[in-house]
């Protein structure tokens, strides 16, 4: 099917005023598939919904509607190992752990959580040559929003006794950093109880977990995964990516009753 005929049938089985709810299966490949749902969705709003079954084909279809202008919402799940923050948190936890390392510092100060930029870190290397980088960086010309995360750091170099979700927090509170996505990391650090780990393992846990978080405009067409969905309604759902497998075995991907009921 190509973006035009699939638009073209939503369009038809729409365009009675009392049309029963519509349930449109799409099985156009690449941009034609892109083109589809961005046709499919115009002027739907949450009554509409686009149901994928991964949520990287969830991430596609909300990156096609807000290109084209079409508000949509979408609940992401997504792994904490994709996440920078996660690796943030990592850099400043291994920085407190080896104070006297001058990579373990490097990395934290090109992080979000310091946020000082590679001429400034590279100005630190020149100027601690032959000595710890640490003990210089209170010379070291950071910017503002640096100069934050040095002070933070030594808050928290001059405390370190306590677990490493305390200490965390603290640098986090000091540096003036959003807290968001931050604050579900802290939790599940919390959790660890990392003094009994080594921070291999805590890192290794703090990666393997997932974060939920709101995208778009909730009133706008709606985007998830077939397994959210359970026990939702909508008066449209679009079912993109059909033209993939959805069984090992080889089957049919879909099976549709008459409009109006369940497919």
């Amino acid at each position: 099917a190509t973006a035009a005929s699939v638009a073209t049938a939503a369009s038809v089985a729409t365009s009675a005023p009392t049309a029963p709810a519509v349930h449109l299966h799409l099985q156009a490949k690449g941009e034609a598939q892109r083109l589809a749902v961005v046709e499919l969705a115009r002027g739907g709003g949450d009554d509409t919904a686009i149901l994928c079954r991964t949520g990287a084909q969830a991430a596609e279809c909300f990156e096609a509607l807000s290109v084209a202008g079409i508000p949509a919402f979408w609940r992401a799940r997504r792994p904490l190992a994709e996440l920078p923050e996660t690796d943030d948190l990592v850099a400043l936890l291994d920085a407190c752990d080896q104070p006297d390392s001058d990579g373990a510092l490097y990395a934290l100060m090109r992080s979000g959580l310091f946020g000082a930029s590679s001429e400034e870190v590279l100005a630190l290397h020149r100027l601690a040559e032959g000595v710890p980088a640490l003990s210089v960086l209170d010379r070291a010309e950071l910017s503002p929003r640096a100069q934050r995360g040095r002070y933070a750091l030594q808050k928290c170099l001059a405390h370190r006794a306590g677990e490493r979700a305390t200490l965390a927090a603290r640098f986090i509170s000091l540096s003036g950093v959003p807290l968001p996505l931050y604050s579900v990391l802290l939790a599940r650090l919390a959790e660890l109880d990392p003094l009994s780990l080594s921070l291999a393992e805590v890192a290794d846990r703090l990666r393997a977990g997932f974060v939920e978080h709101d995208r778009g405009d909730p009133d706008g067409v709606q985007i998830l995964t077939v397994h959210a969905a359970k026990g939702l309604e909508w008066r449209k759902v679009i079912l993109p990516f059909c033209e993939r497998r959805l069984d090992r075995a080889g089957g049919t991907a879909l099976v549709s009753v008459p409009q109006g009921g369940a497919t």
